[in-house]
């Protein structure tokens, strides 16, 4: 590969010529999806007087996402990854984020449970949420799954029905399977 300079066409818009790695069979004015990240990382920044890209010094620290109310950092085009950046699910018509590697969960993407026969996606440890991923019940001798707050729907954790009085656990548009 040779080093030479050129123009990179992003959207709309032209950024400025940088010295880059071209491999001579891909044409100078495409760019892979997965490359998106890094052409917007030198959109946004200054050419130093070797030609290499810098950081501008204005900048401070990780970009935000675009979205004015989120605070969360940039995954790629401006947006965190739950509001569109980061990569998104290879079949056609989903739109959801892929999860390790190019498809959503839905889809099969994400690493599965490491018990036999088991299929469910991995919460933590290697298994899944039935064969003990994820956060657990803070209750002494408790073991089940934590709902939130660190409890289990038995010990207080997880939304409750918004029936008044009722204690059980919200099943479905905020009630119990009992008042649904």
């Amino acid at each position: 590969m040779a080093a030479t300079a050129t123009t990179w066409l992003f959207g709309d818009c032209e950024a400025p010529a940088f010295k880059c790695e071209l491999d001579a069979s891909i044409e100078g004015d495409y760019i892979h999806p997965h490359d998106w990240d890094e052409v917007e990382r030198l959109l946004g920044a200054t050419i130093s007087p070797n030609g290499g890209a810098t950081r501008s010094p204005d900048r401070k620290g990780p970009k935000k996402c675009s979205v004015d109310t989120c605070q969360n950092k940039v995954r790629s085009r401006g947006y965190c990854k739950m509001h569109g950046g980061g990569k998104r699910c290879l079949v056609d018509g989903c739109s959801t984020c892929s999860v390790g590697g190019f498809f959503c969960i839905k889809h099969g993407g994400g690493k599965k449970c490491s018990h036999a026969s088991c299929s469910n996606v991995v919460q933590s440890r290697g298994m899944c949420k039935t064969h003990g991923g994820g956060a657990r019940c803070t209750r002494p001798g408790c073991s089940k799954s934590s709902q939130g707050k660190g409890l289990c729907t038995s010990h207080g954790g997880g939304k409750r029905c918004e029936v008044a009085g009722c204690t059980k656990g919200a099943q479905a548009k905020g009630r119990c399977y009992t008042h649904s």
